[in-house]
């Protein structure tokens, strides 16, 4: 997708437009082939704080070349010009215009914001979630692009849908991974008044209602007790010596693929690498049942982003221990909520950061 640059690129000749990056691929193309090149669409990124600009450019490029818009990035970006992106409530403003006309105007196809939940300095209100790895808490932002257009009534029945199989999906207790017994019995109550209201509440009642039951959902999604808390601080080769599997032979170690052995032996030459797919596991067996609560990770550059650890007496029935579901890689220190008492633990890796396999220099199971 094209937007303005500058940069110099492989040929040594800098492209500062669309117009002129597209122009010269066209004329490339027809020296090599002897015809224009064939595409759909045209695809753009634009960061204009102005929702005018934004439509005047748009218009411009599906005039220049015939073709539709797929706006794949779009946003407030340009800091201190015309001050769009200096606060939630003017960026929402620009977003809600922009979106408008992209719904109305014949020439754009498709559209997508951005970006999803990273926060930077230059561009702090166009998240469409609270936080990166975030559990579906919508910003203002957020909320006004995927609601926008939709009647309070609407909106108000979607929640009660969300909320009801929030509650479904969920259960209660103590331990990690459940929610507090008062927490869900606020949302309850909210789901029912939110019920009443749409049945046969006037239009400010619905509006409370869906307030209440937004927060409630928000409130009750933040009081899931953690599997553990994390810290991304270096690890050294020494940080494995107290590791309940440095006496175990290579035996003990099984894996889907691989030699698992090599991600116990105390050393950051020598990994545990899978194949190139997701759903790989590593399992250890540290012939007695033995208490933990601490999970050590020194990653190769493949690691993974998603992965769980669990447990098992017998090696046959498994119990979820913990769950990391935004892996950063690199060395990471998972701090257990739940002390672990076990014979058996199986690493599985659900997702990787590269189209390589999960790999880890050293694991450690720690007993603090």
């Amino acid at each position: 997708a094209l937007q303005y640059s500058g940069e110099q690129l492989s040929d040594g000749k800098v492209y500062s437009t669309p117009e002129s990056w597209m122009n010269a691929f066209i004329t490339e193309y027809k020296k090599l082939y002897g015809r224009d090149p064939e595409y759909d669409y045209f695809c753009l990124h634009c960061y204009m704080n102005w929702p005018a600009a934004q439509e005047g450019y748009i218009k411009n490029y599906v005039k220049m070349y015939g073709k539709k818009v797929w706006l794949t990035e779009f946003c407030a970006w340009e800091y201190d010009n015309g001050g769009q992106n200096e606060s939630a409530a003017k960026q929402k403003a620009s977003m809600v215009e922009k979106v408008d006309f992209l719904d109305a105007y014949a020439g754009a196809d498709k559209y997508a914001w951005f970006m999803s939940s990273q926060h930077t300095s230059d561009i702090p209100f166009n998240s469409l979630f609270t936080k990166t790895g975030s559990d579906g808490s919508l910003t203002v932002v957020g909320e006004s692009y995927l609601y926008l257009g939709m009647e309070t009534s609407e909106l108000l029945r979607n929640a009660v849908v969300r909320g009801k199989a929030l509650l479904d999906s969920s259960e209660t207790g103590t331990a990690p991974g459940m929610y507090p017994a008062e927490k869900k019995e606020a949302l309850e109550i909210a789901l029912s008044g939110a019920e009443q209201a749409f049945e046969s509440g006037t239009e400010t009642q619905m509006k409370d209602a869906l307030s209440s039951l937004n927060a409630a959902v928000k409130s009750f999604e933040e009081s899931k007790i953690p599997y553990f808390t994390k810290s991304t601080a270096e690890l050294s080769e020494e940080d494995f010596l107290s590791s309940l599997t440095k006496s175990l032979s290579s035996g003990a170690f099984t894996a889907s693929t691989g030699n698992p052995s090599l991600a116990f032996d105390g050393k950051f030459d020598t990994r545990w690498e899978s194949a190139f797919e997701d759903n790989q596991w590593l399992q250890i067996d540290l012939g007695v049942k033995k208490e933990f609560n601490t999970i050590l990770i020194k990653w190769e550059n493949a690691y993974s982003t998603e992965f769980i650890i669990e447990v098992s007496d017998n090696g046959t029935d498994w119990t979820l221990a913990m769950e990391e579901k935004n892996g950063s890689g690199s060395c990471e220190t998972f701090s257990l909520t739940a002390v672990q008492n076990a014979r058996y633990v199986r690493f599985t890796g659900k997702s990787r950061n590269t189209q390589y396999g999960h790999s880890f220099w050293e694991m450690g199971i720690i007993s603090r």
